[in-house]
């Protein structure tokens, strides 16, 4: 009896370094740079356990996958891993994940929902770029940094609105935020209007790119609306 083929994977080891309890430390990772499926692929992709990185577009639009069964001391998603998968059902994030990476699953049409772990620490607006709308989105509420309130993730204290999650026409960002994250809105293709409170101090970059259907943002502080009208002059700012 031939022997089942298998996928194969490129693991380079690595070094990285982060903040661990007010010190910076080293570490070594093992990085996923490539992924080849076999002819014969039964869609479920099973990643070795020693890989604790997933390099950028390693599995980008490999529409074979089905399903990810991630290792277990996985720390790093990075750019784009799982845009185009557009067949993928199923992949649980693991507990020990950290961070996920810009467009990390773009069109990935199939998945219906997406869970965040309590050990994710670092979410970007950018994150969640061509997430399809019909995914939902998940967070952990032991998760010390984030929540989902309003069809929009924020940070838990409710002062930054890091990314929109549901796919409307007009969203009113409550009262108290403070901060709009980093691509906030970018890529949201059906959204008209947005009204941002008085709350807000400081809009970061990249917010409204590529809203081709945005057209007024109504901004109550002076100082955030002479802003905004530097940086977007096709949109009306009221």
């Amino acid at each position: 009896m031939a022997k089942k083929a298998e996928p194969k994977f490129k693991i380079t080891e690595t070094r990285s370094g982060r903040m661990v309890d007010g010190a910076f430390k080293s570490f070594v990772e093992q990085r996923l740079d490539k992924v080849t499926l076999p002819k014969s692929f039964d869609g479920v992709l099973v990643i070795p356990q020693e890989v604790t990185q997933i390099g950028a577009f390693v599995c980008k639009d490999k529409t074979e996958i089905k399903e990810v069964v991630l290792p277990e001391n996985l720390k790093y998603l990075d750019v784009e891993v799982f845009a185009g998968c557009e067949n993928l059902e199923k992949i649980i994030l693991p507990e020990s994940l950290l961070s996920l990476g810009e467009s990390c699953f773009a069109d990935c049409t199939s998945l219906t929902e997406l869970r965040i772990p309590a050990s994710v620490n670092a979410l970007y607006g950018t994150d969640f770029i061509g997430l399809p709308s019909n995914v939902s989105v998940i967070i952990d509420e032991a998760n010390p940094d984030y929540k989902i309130e309003e069809g929009a993730v924020l940070s838990k204290d409710g002062k930054t609105f890091v990314r929109l999650l549901a796919d409307v026409e007009d969203y009113d960002v409550k009262e108290g935020v403070t901060c709009i994250g980093q691509a906030a809105f970018k890529g949201c293709l059906q959204l008209k209007k947005v009204i941002l409170p008085a709350s807000v101090e400081e809009v970061q970059m990249y917010v409204f790119e590529r809203c081709p259907n945005l057209t007024t943002v109504v901004v109550k502080s002076d100082a955030i609306k002479n802003e905004l009208k530097d940086t977007y002059s096709s949109i009306n700012f009221d």
